[in-house]
């Protein structure tokens, strides 16, 4: 090897391993590429270091550029100071997964807390990726309240499943909450919720409880039928909680199904639509429907014992729940 050689072999070395530690630390933060250009661009920054070979000035106009991007990558937060360089979040409404969209277009992403768990009853899932909100000085709010508030993708899901009866009842939960196209998904949260908070009923157990609700958890794609379903249900959460004092799991659940109700982002604007001309009376219920919902088990029992005398505030925004 000649001695003019060596010196660029050496730098394009030390190039290599500095930009290569950039993208290990982008992939540790944001996650695995979710596309093939991110994966194009990903490698393009890792072998970016090599230019430092290149003979003459060209490589010190070159390299510098290249490792600015690679930091980038890594830290992407400072940049989002310059205009149209955006960062939002990403989640998985189907296998619970999150991820990060950077400018220009790459996208990341990995495995939810629940991700394993939700495969080993279901088998393979493949992601439906959403955008959240935007972490942006230029964008403010626009943040997803719907698909984003699924129970699949929260820390204190395993414990829901383990107050099911068995695999089966866990199967058909998981089944319904993992179809994209379920108009009563968000409702099923909030059941969920409730039946983590609330417990069993006084005269109920497991089994029974399933046996009260397993109807409740089948996937509906009729519009008219599923918001035949849950009228008042957002009522009878503001009966249960009269002082207003609503536990967290609930209250994030009452604010994706809010949004939902109204068609808004994320949710199904045929149910916002359909659940809207019911309540207005433009509409008639579904028969089937309203019979089956007096089944909740916690709606007649706590609607007896505890007068409606404050409503849950879940106008607010500011929260971020």
């Amino acid at each position: 090897m000649s001695e003019s050689r060596r010196p660029r072999l050496l730098l394009a070395m030390l190039g290599i391993v500095c930009t290569t530690s950039f993208v290990v630390v982008s992939l540790y933060r944001l996650g695995l590429p979710l596309t093939l250009y991110t994966w194009v661009v990903v490698t393009l920054c890792a072998a970016a270091g090599a230019t430092l070979a290149i003979n003459g000035k060209r490589r010190l106009l070159i390299f510098p550029t290249a490792l600015v991007v690679c930091v980038y990558l890594a830290i992407p937060d400072p940049f989002q100071v310059i205009p149209f360089v955006e960062k939002w979040s990403l989640f998985d409404d189907v296998g619970g997964r999150s991820g990060w969209a950077i400018t220009p277009g790459l996208k990341f992403g990995k495995d939810g807390p629940n991700t394993a768990i939700l495969e080993s009853y279901v088998g393979s899932l493949e992601p439906n990726w959403w955008y959240q909100a935007p972490h942006s000085p230029y964008i403010r709010d626009g943040n997803e309240r719907v698909q984003s508030r699924n129970v699949i993708r929260y820390e204190y899901f395993p414990h829901i499943l383990e107050m099911l009866p068995d695999d089966d009842a866990r199967r058909t939960v998981i089944k319904a909450l993992t179809d994209t196209e379920n108009r009563l998904r968000v409702h099923q949260g909030l059941l969920l919720a409730c039946l983590r908070d609330l417990k069993y009923p006084a005269g109920t157990e497991r089994n029974s409880w399933w046996l009260h609700h397993r109807e409740f958890f089948k996937s509906e794609h009729d519009p008219i039928v599923a918001a035949s379903l849950v009228q008042g249900w957002l009522e009878n959460i503001d009966r249960i909680y009269s002082d207003g004092d609503v536990p967290f799991t609930i209250m994030s659940q009452c604010r994706a199904v809010g949004y939902q109700q109204r068609g808004s982002w994320g949710g199904h604007y045929d149910f916002g639509e359909a659940f809207m001309e019911i309540e207005f009376g433009e509409r008639k219920l579904d028969a089937r429907s309203r019979e089956l919902a007096g089944s909740v088990v916690w709606w007649p029992e706590r609607q007896t014992q505890i007068p409606q005398n404050k409503s849950v505030n879940r106008s607010g925004e500011s929260g971020g729940i």
